[in-house]
């Protein structure tokens, strides 16, 4: 568990459209600015996208920039799997551009039980071995179904 959590304002405001059928995209920027001077390390972690109850994911996208020198990796998931969508992406002093590299993540969808208060779950960014970012921004883009009840 994470000994800090960070989350975006997107995910404070929770999601928007959940029970629009057809396919959605949530997109939110965080920058250096929003980490308080953190260092982005194992005990921190970044959520950064709510998705509704029932959304099927089709893709990932992480756009990092602005780095300054890094030696380390991050790994994009949620609360079950820390790295679902993506695990172990490089983070060099370039610009990195990134999708969805775990098979598994392809097709999953949310099932939030009915005693969750909340009808969302997080898309989040773990970190290991990296060092301060007070200059880097990430953007991420999350892609999703969502499906018609059969009832309806």
């Amino acid at each position: 568990m994470a000994a800090v959590t960070l989350t975006s304002t997107q995910v404070n405001n929770g999601p928007i459209l959940s029970d629009r059928p057809g396919l959605n995209i949530k997109r939110v920027l965080f920058s250096g600015r929003d980490t308080g001077g953190l260092t982005l390390c194992t005990s921190v972690c970044l959520q950064m996208i709510a998705v509704p109850d029932g959304a099927r994911i089709v893709d990932v996208m992480v756009k990092c920039t602005g780095i300054s020198t890094q030696v380390g990796n991050f790994s994009v998931g949620d609360g079950s799997v820390t790295a679902r969508y993506m695990s172990a992406i490089s983070v060099t002093a370039s610009s990195v551009l990134t999708r969805m590299n775990v098979s598994g993540g392809a097709g999953f969808r949310y099932s939030v039980t009915q005693s969750d208060f909340a009808k969302f779950d997080t898309i989040d960014m773990t970190f290991v071995a990296l060092t301060s970012t007070n200059t880097m921004s990430i953007e991420m883009n999350v892609w999703y179904l969502m499906e018609r009840d059969a009832n309806t």
